[in-house]
């Protein structure tokens, strides 16, 4: 699976952990007994009473750290089918911990991100000034804790638009963090991408049941035959390159996406999976940067201009957005916010405070997530879509529709439309992205039914962006 974006990480993700925190044997406490007491040391913040609770084991005790920096402090909430649902006492971000039987000892089975912990009191709807208090309150104490850097954005048909903008934008020059202040989304650019596939579809420039192969004629055709821009855009086409390090090479040295399109012909034969010689499309998602790349050279090749100019012309400018845009070495962007990480880039934990992190620039903009936008211009960009102004009902409703199932367990479903993630818990659906580099965080989401939009974007990674988006979902569906 393709890494650069948190693309599948809207509102709940599943980590796995088994085998981590290890504790007393099972029949010496219980399994609530035992998530308390991961909840106390997880509290402390402190890496030695924190290694101390994993029984040495540094591996776990980076894992728990990191949490620590994402969420802050947990309190427990509810359990329920044996995950203890714990919400930060700063945050407001949603954990589930999950333990485990393992010979006879209690061990962490897994996190859950984003449920919904039972309440003892439903949250009241509040006034436009008491939302917007609120938040500030909430997110200013979460900024001043350090779990929090960032803007927000919530858009309400029945009240005013809120933005709210905490902490700095870059630390070490003093900048603040404001609603116009530009932050590379990461995946969220599919959004963009799968916006104007649509948009040439909608003007009779292409068909979304067509093989690509008419339009990048010098892939192998045995592939390229099968596999049609629906396979692309659902990330249903196979077609995933990024375990091979020559290819990743390759692609790093683009300077073009005919360049890019060079390195998927020359190293096509050593495609994940194996998949090469009995070449056949999905049946089933499976999320794959290299699919959005070569819907980048479908947009040149159909619209007749560079992609990024495609997207500035066709989507940005019908949508409004006067502060979005790509990032390459050729366009450099020193307003761009600041990124802050405490992961390593392999993938570990920092044991110590978020450090600075320039997030690496290709030399080619990449339509798997080069873009940058603010919270300003993204509810602009939602606005359009739900009135009609990028594509018309028919090419809107075919981008929120469910085409390709993700996951489904008890607390959610997930699918995949076109571009963009659909989620429904409770019988209510959201249609959006997320995204992510090392420091940065993006998570935008459109409630068709409602109208309702809420944007949040981040210069700290991790749980950031989607644990504060979901706790402003939390509010405005507040009865």
């Amino acid at each position: 699976m393709s890494t650069q974006s948190g693309a599948l990480t809207l509102r709940l993700g599943i980590v796995a952990l088994v085998g981590l925190c290890a504790a007393t044997t099972v029949w010496a406490e219980t399994a609530r007994e035992w998530a308390d007491r991961f909840v106390v040391a997880l509290n402390t913040g402190d890496p030695a009473v924190i290694l101390r609770f994993a029984e040495g084991s540094e591996a776990a005790q980076g894992q728990m750290f990191g949490l620590y920096q994402e969420v802050g402090p947990l309190a427990i909430e509810a359990e329920r089918d044996g995950v203890f649902w714990a919400r930060g006492t700063a945050t407001e971000s949603i954990v589930g911990i999950k333990p485990a039987d393992q010979r006879g000892r209690w061990v962490l089975g897994g996190l859950r991100r984003g449920g919904a912990p039972l309440r003892a009191a439903p949250r009241k709807a509040m006034k436009p000034d008491d939302f917007s208090r609120y938040v500030s309150d909430w997110l200013g104490r979460a900024t001043r804790e350090g779990f929090f850097s960032g803007a927000v954005g919530v858009s309400r048909p029945d009240g005013p638009d809120l933005f709210g903008a905490f902490g700095l934008a870059d630390r070490e020059s003093g900048r603040g963090m404001t609603p116009d202040t530009p932050v590379r989304i990461g995946s969220t650019t599919k959004m963009f991408v799968a916006a104007a596939v649509l948009r040439l579809a909608q003007d009779g420039a292409l068909r979304l049941d067509e093989p690509m192969s008419r339009l990048i004629p010098e892939y192998p055709a045995h592939i390229a035959s099968k596999v049609t821009i629906h396979h692309l855009l659902t990330h249903t086409s196979g077609i995933e390159m990024d375990g091979d390090e020559e290819f990743n090479r390759l692609v790093r040295e683009s300077r073009t996406l005919d360049d890019v399109l060079e390195a998927h012909v020359a190293r096509i034969e050593h495609m994940n999976g194996g998949r090469y010689a009995d070449f056949q499309p999905l049946t089933r998602h499976d999320y794959s940067n290299e699919n959005y790349d070569l819907l980048g050279i479908v947009i040149e090749r159909a619209g007749g201009r560079r992609w990024t100019e495609y997207i500035a012309q066709e989507v940005f400018a019908r949508a409004g957005m006067e502060r979005s845009g790509f990032v390459d070495e050729s366009h450099p962007n020193d307003r761009l916010a600041v990124g802050y990480s405490f992961r390593e880039e392999g993938g570990g934990y920092v044991i110590g405070p978020r450090r600075r992190v320039d997030a690496e620039v290709s030399r080619t903009a990449r339509p798997a997530g080069s873009a940058f936008s603010t919270t300003t211009d993204l509810l602009r960009f939602g606005e359009a879509l739900l009135g009609h102004r990028l594509l018309d009902k028919a090419r809107t409703d075919l981008m929120f529709a469910p085409h390709a199932p993700v996951m489904s367990v008890p607390e959610f479903t997930r699918a995949y439309g076109y571009g963009a993630v659909i989620h429904t818990a409770g019988g209510v659906t959201t249609v959006g992205h997320s995204g992510s580099f090392y420091g940065l965080g993006s998570a935008f989401e459109i409630e068709p039914a409602t109208g309702a939009i809420v944007v949040v974007l981040s210069n700290f990674d991790g749980w950031n962006a989607q644990g504060a988006a979901a706790h402003l979902w939390e509010l405005v569906r507040a009865e």
